[in-house]
């Protein structure tokens, strides 16, 4: 079961990853 946690990792990192495009993306079309 080694990987499951670093499944989740990956999940989370994309996760924060996508809501930082969206925020970058926003702050830029002001």
């Amino acid at each position: 079961m080694a990987g499951l946690p670093l499944a989740f990792a990956l999940l989370f990192i994309g996760l924060l990853w996508c809501v930082y495009q969206l925020a970058r993306n926003e702050i830029g079309n002001e």
